[in-house]
């Protein structure tokens, strides 16, 4: 029994090819969506904790950077320090032009 085969357009094919992109780039905004939803309850959860250690790692450093800079003359040679993974010390001013 023969049959009357159809031959396949690229027109056809590129139609079908899209309808498959568009499933795709849906189900992509899906997952970007949900990952959103995510993050933002995630960064809910853990703001208060991230403000309040920011404030105190800033508050350190300010105390760190006071010190330093009353206890120059520690640092003449080497100039710099480093501690605990921390490179400290003073380095010398970068070149500018005032006007």
């Amino acid at each position: 029994m023969p049959t009357l085969a159809t031959p396949v357009t690229p027109a056809v094919e590129i139609d079908a090819l899209a309808l498959n992109y568009a499933k795709k780039r849906a189900d992509l905004a899906d997952v970007v969506s949900e990952y959103n939803a995510n993050a933002l309850a995630l960064h809910a959860q853990f703001r208060r904790r991230l403000v309040a250690a920011s404030g105190t790692a800033s508050g350190a450093l300010d105390a760190l950077r006071a010190k330093i800079e009353s206890n120059r003359d520690l640092f003449t040679k080497p100039k710099t320090w480093t501690l605990h993974g921390l490179k400290l010390g003073l380095q010398k001013g970068k070149g500018g032009l005032d006007w």
